[in-house]
């Protein structure tokens, strides 16, 4: 499925309203937009969609979904360094670097934005952390 049929199908999806899961627990809100998409179901740390993970979350749901995460051919800088630089110590004594990140910088001065066709994780003093085509 490319991009333009993806598009096609959320919006069809969203056009249906409500849709109750097909499985119950946690994984069920995922397991059926994957489903309704047409695709199979995968465990992998790879993409559902070409270079696109799906995420899914049910509405009113406090739990934090993970857009970023360790892939050495994308992020532009280790996230040692990242820790490094912009990390803060955590309650254990350790340098961490935990948070929730949104088009508006984050205290630790974090933000996304879309840059033509990529989605980008920046930084208030202008570097670029992480890429991703969409």
């Amino acid at each position: 499925m490319n991009l333009a049929e993806f598009v096609e199908k959320i919006n069809e999806l969203k056009k249906r309203g409500y849709i109750k899961t097909k499985r119950r627990g946690d994984t069920g809100v995922g397991y059926t937009l994957e489903q309704e998409l047409g695709l199979s179901e995968n465990n992998i740390s790879g993409p559902d969609l070409k270079n696109i993970e799906l995420k899914a979350q049910r509405r009113g749901s406090s739990s934090k979904i993970t857009l970023f995460t360790f892939d050495g051919d994308v992020w532009k800088i280790k996230p040692k360094h990242l820790i490094l630089k912009y990390g803060y110590i955590d309650e254990k004594g350790r340098k961490a670097l935990y948070c929730t990140v949104s088009n508006n910088p984050n205290p630790q001065g974090f933000y996304t934005a879309v840059l033509g066709n990529t989605f980008c994780l920046l930084h208030a003093d202008g570097k670029l952390v992480e890429k991703c085509p969409i």
